[in-house]
């Protein structure tokens, strides 16, 4: 059998990572409608179908995604051997992958004063729902929660993440009562289905450690706990370096002084077997001067 078309591999096995049309046609710069007609070549190349649809929707057989996958590995593998074996080629662009939580609230909001020093460098960030791998993924650096072990990597301490009770200045003009950690109601709470330690690990920091957990606002995820603590909802748990942006503009506070020290920190890993390229060198040294400056005292 001869190989099939490489524009529809391309964008096949974007689709089955990215798990769309339109993310794979964002990530690869054409329009849905160009992916969709390089899907149908492959379709026609193999003589079956590739996909089922489902409802609104359409979702690749087991035999597609199977060969998906097999494909996302095999331009890892070329991708890694090239940077390996050729590490004098030019390459302007950096894959960065860290978790959706520390991408929004601390990197993608700094990443301006990057790219205003580095022209000819373009950051392509993407997030994680789970460690990073060798394996797994194709980046140049990653950041997530430490302290690993991490196989396959070289890892450095990026941030000290002590976590911090935030709120809104609101929360506390309406509620003038709130002066301790004693003060909290159930009620109060914020909480995030990804981080549900975080609130028995302060309290018992606070030395409340039969405080009732059964009260509070529920969220599927942090980030969305971050909107509402900043509407005046309540208080939640975070990680300090993620807040220190709101806490420098007011737009949140730390009313009690009190912490966990002993919360993972954040680390950078690199994979071993990459080259150290200009471009990645560049970007290192900026991302730790930049976790050197701390906003809020």
């Amino acid at each position: 059998m001869k190989l099939p078309p490489m524009n529809a591999l391309r964008a096949f096995e974007a689709v089955g990572r990215t798990g769309g049309l339109p993310e794979a046609a964002a990530e690869l710069g054409v329009t849905p409608g160009a992916i969709s007609r390089q899907l149908g070549i492959l379709q026609e190349f193999f003589r079956t179908d590739l996909f089922v649809k489902r409802g609104r929707h359409l979702v690749m057989t087991s035999a597609a995604q199977a060969y998906a996958e097999v494909l996302s590995e095999a331009f890892r593998s070329i991708e890694l051997e090239s940077r390996v074996l050729f590490p004098a080629a030019p390459s302007g662009n950096l894959g960065i992958c860290c978790a959706p939580n520390f991408a929004m609230r601390w990197l993608a909001p700094r990443l301006a004063k990057f790219g205003t020093g580095q022209v000819g460098i373009d950051v392509h960030l993407r997030t994680l729902s789970r460690p990073p791998s060798v394996e797994g993924e194709q980046f140049d650096l990653a950041v997530t929660e430490g302290p690993g072990p991490w196989k396959g990597f070289t890892a450095q301490r990026l941030l000290r993440s002590p976590l911090v009770a935030i709120c809104s200045p609101s929360l506390l003009h309406h509620r003038p009562d709130l002066r301790t950690p004693s003060d909290l109601r159930p009620e109060m709470l914020i909480h995030a289905t990804d981080r549900l330690d975080d609130w028995p690990r302060w309290l018992n920091a606070a030395g409340l450690r039969t405080f009732d957990l059964g009260g509070g606002t529920q969220f599927e995820n942090s980030n969305l706990a971050y909107q509402a603590a900043l509407t005046g909802m309540g208080l939640m748990i975070s990680h300090r370096p993620l807040v220190d942006i709101d806490l420098c503009a007011g737009r949140l506070v730390i009313p009690f002084d009190v912490k966990v020290d002993d919360a993972p920190d954040y680390y950078v890993l690199l994979p071993e077997r990459a080259a150290r390229r200009r471009e990645l060198s560049l970007f290192l040294d900026w991302l730790l001067r930049e976790a050197e400056v701390q906003t809020v005292p």
